[in-house]
């Protein structure tokens, strides 16, 4: 393989890793204060965090959405006997250097006698390997749910459960990451038992 060759391998290398948008590992961490079940008699508001922005609001509709479709009931602030808030936040981004391998070849030549004929062959041997490096820059992201009781005159909010979906990866842009870390979080929730919980996904964040 020639020299131009090899460099086309170990950009081709380079340029796979940073295109392909490997799957995102998410750690899924629950609290359930108090078990709870959906039912008619409990609704739920969805209400801005503190530091709920444009984004914020948008990211609430997801929430209801996937509340809606866990079979709880939603309803306005008024007459809602639970409320939801959901926060967000992407981290500063973290840089680390990557470090692969790429193959090496030297053309070796050897002479055979074919039909009466000495003839001349090459062939490209792999003699060994040299160490390549790219930059990788990765973002810790996180989503997180509470859902609480309001108290009663200068009672405290009672909170019913409090889950967190984290990952860190190459995408640090929060409109690709809400779905696939809403979609982790609500896949255990389960507010029918109370307790702690952590769990394990692994989520695709599509064009990031």
């Amino acid at each position: 393989m020639g020299l131009f060759a090899q460099h086309l391998a170990a950009a081709g290398l380079v340029a796979l890793a940073a295109a392909c948008t490997p799957s995102q590992q998410v750690t899924v961490t629950g609290s359930n204060a108090a078990a709870l079940t959906p039912s008619a008699v409990e609704s739920v508001a969805v209400v801005p965090s503190e530091n709920a922005d444009g984004a914020s609001k948008d990211y609430s509709a997801q929430l209801e959405s996937r509340l809606r479709a866990a079979g709880y009931r939603l309803a306005p602030r008024t007459e809602a006997t639970l409320f939801a808030t959901l926060d967000h936040d992407v981290g500063e981004p973290r840089t680390e250097i990557v470090e692969f391998e790429v193959p090496e070849y030297r053309t070796e030549e050897r002479i055979e006698r074919v039909n009466g004929q000495f003839v001349t062959f090459y062939e490209d041997v792999l003699y060994g390997y040299r160490i390549e490096t790219y930059e990788e820059t990765a973002y810790p992201a996180h989503v997180e749910v509470s859902i609480y009781r309001a108290g009663s005159g200068a009672a405290p909010p009672e909170i019913v459960y409090r889950g967190r979906a984290r990952t860190e990866g190459r995408c640090g842009d929060m409109d690709h990451l809400i779905g696939p870390l809403l979609g982790a979080l609500f896949e255990d929730l389960d507010l029918s038992r109370s307790g702690d919980t952590v769990h394990e996904h692994r989520v695709k964040v599509e064009d990031c």
